[in-house]
């Protein structure tokens, strides 16, 4: 007797299992309206394609509250719902994610500027780059491009505000205005680079080394070429920061300097996208920092000859 109320209880209790987890099959499932995941192209090549999920396969809701009834109407419409509801949310976050890579740029690029220490002078168009690979339409392009050099410009001139109001004498609302007129217009070479980068890729389908190569080369000929009111490269920061290798200046001159400092986006845009694993990625970046730090020894070695004079003159 002792043996069959053993049995009998083990039966039920693994009967109250299986009830259990059934309930939990049954209470979360995909939502039936739910649509597919879809890919973006990386690196605008359909041969080499690289699939980022940028919207969920499936979202889970419960079908029903315990001990609910499964099929209720009114449980399903708030389940539809709640699905439009995070779509719309999810959404707006992709909005987001699609502007702030250009504000960041922007704002990198202005701060690695005069009188700031260019800490970021080497990878600040990376973000933006980064962008346009994602999302390489010439609408989107030029937009985001236009977004980068807006927030650029308005954080690297924004004394440009004063000299309207003490020397234009204009109120100071009107300075502002001047100054975010300024913004639209200054820097606009770089939303014009990657308009004819979309168009390049759109015919020829580059591959990642192809568009950074073709980007810096676009962003060089435009800060050259590009007619500017205060006209501005990367190669004054050597000389603020007093990197060694503003020696060779007068080499390969000042936009020479800015060049490296353009490529030198490149190259680490490539590396980000094309290597995957930590470790490689570090060694990467380390190659490139010892490149750099030879350069400036190289350079230091080469100015020694300038620091020593013929003949002194002693002032009184």
């Amino acid at each position: 007797m002792t043996n069959f109320h053993f049995r009998g209880a083990e039966h039920g209790m693994q009967s109250r299992l299986d009830k259990r987890n059934n309930e939990s099959a049954a209470r979360w499932q995909p939502h039936p309206d739910a649509q597919p995941s879809t890919t973006l192209n990386m690196t605008g090549n359909g041969s080499s394609k690289r699939p980022i999920q940028t919207l969920p396969t499936f979202l889970m809701y419960p079908r029903q509250p315990f001990g609910g009834k499964v099929n209720s109407s009114s449980n399903r419409n708030q389940q539809q719902m709640t699905y439009r509801i995070d779509e719309c949310c999810h959404k707006r976050r992709l909005l987001w994610m699609q502007q702030h890579l250009p504000i960041i740029s922007g704002i990198l690029v202005a701060t690695s500027y005069i009188p700031s220490y260019p800490v970021a002078v080497f990878w600040s168009f990376v973000p933006l780059w980064l962008h346009w690979l994602k999302n390489p339409e010439p609408r989107q392009v030029f937009i985001s491009g236009w977004i980068s050099q807006f927030f650029l410009t308005l954080v690297g001139f924004h004394w440009v505000a004063h000299p309207a109001h003490e020397f234009g004498h204009l109120p100071w609302p009107v300075s502002v205005l001047v100054l975010l007129g300024f913004c639209c217009f200054a820097n606009l070479h770089i939303a014009l680079s990657g308009l004819v980068w979309s168009f390049i890729n759109k015919r020829l389908h580059l591959n990642i080394l192809q568009s950074a190569t073709v980007l810096a080369n676009l962003t060089l000929l435009g800060e050259v070429y590009f007619p500017k009111i205060f006209p501005w490269h990367h190669g004054y920061v050597w000389l603020w920061a007093g990197w060694e290798g503003y020696q060779f200046a007068d080499i390969i001159g000042l936009q020479g300097l800015s060049a490296i400092c353009i490529f030198a986006n490149a190259l680490v845009l490539w590396i980000w996208l094309t290597k995957k694993n930590i470790r490689t990625r570090i060694t990467a970046f380390a190659a490139i920092l010892a490149l750099l730090i030879s350069f400036n020894i190289l350079g230091s070695q080469y100015g020694k000859k300038w620091k020593v004079f013929d003949s002194e003159i002693k002032i009184l």
